[in-house]
This record gives C-alpha cells, structure tokens and sequence, in this order.
C-alpha cells in the first residue's frame, strides 16, 4: 500500500501500487524555481478565480429569483356557436406578444382560466370542436390584455415586540 499527498496536503492510501517518490507542485522535471513560482501561482489564481464564482453565484441567484416574471389568473367567457352541431369542446390557443398561436387547452365549458405571465401581452381565440372531433373555425381573437400585480397590498397592523 502506497501513501500519496496531493496538492492540498490531504494523503491518499492507494493499494496495489509501489511508492514512488514524485513532485508535490506536480512540475515537469527539470523545471526552474521560476516556473514552479508560475505554475503554483496558476494553481491560486483558478482557485480565486473559482471561489470569485461560487459567490458571485450564491450572491445573485436569490436577485435573479426575486426578478422572476409572476403568473396571474386570467378568466375568459365567450357565447357559443348559432349554428352547425353541437359543441362538445372549445380549443383555446393562447398568443403571447402577438406571436405564433400554441395550443393552451380544452374546456367544456364556454370558459377558460389562462395563467398569464405578467408584462407580457396575452390573447386568445377558441374553436368549437364536435361529437365527431370536428373542429370549427376560430373565433376573432380576444382583446390584448397584459396583466399587472397591481400596487402592494396593505400591510398587516404592527405591533410591539
């Protein structure tokens, strides 16, 4: 069994292996002093660089979540067709920003609840669909409707502590 240290000072036994003696600054053989300086001085500055991340990733990742866009329920109602056959369903398709149209859901109901993102422009349009899994034509888009939070809330009564 073979006792190693690396780098950080921590020893490693490793089974099955001769003890050989080797560098502890992992420099080439034959390096000067000068570049065992530049090669341990690379090792600090990517530790550094390293550690610089990891808090700067800790410090902004709770900013960046507080930045994050909330979602509003958004209620539609519409009438149903006057003619052709009964509908059994209405699709809804769901535009943000004026952009392409994606499905959003079915609903029974003459009805649908979108959970809009705020700041964000939301329309949608609805299709009847048959018994037969006929679709009809879609309806003439709803107004645009860009949702806020509103102001804040009030605040709760304070009180001594």
């Amino acid at each position: 069994m073979a006792d190693k240290t690396g780098s950080a000072g921590i020893r490693i036994a490793i089974s099955g292996q001769k003890s050989q003696p080797e560098s502890t600054d992992n420099a080439p053989p034959g390096s000067t002093p000068r570049a065992r300086e530049g090669i341990i001085e690379m090792r600090t500055m990517t530790l550094l660089k390293i550690t610089m991340f990891a808090v700067l990733f800790a410090v902004m990742l709770p900013a960046t979540a507080s930045l994050a866009q909330t979602e509003i329920p958004i209620n539609y109602t519409w009438t149903a067709p006057t003619t052709g056959t009964a509908v059994d369903h209405y699709l809804v398709e769901h535009s943000i920003n004026g952009g392409q149209w994606t499905v959003a859901g079915t609903t029974t109901e003459n009805s649908f609840t979108l959970n809009a993102t705020t700041g964000q422009s939301h329309q949608i349009r609805v299709a009847g669909v048959d018994s037969a899994d006929r679709q009809g034509i879609f309806s003439v888009a709803s107004d645009s409707y860009t949702p806020d939070e509103g102001a804040p809330g009030k605040p709760g009564k304070p009180i001594l502590f």
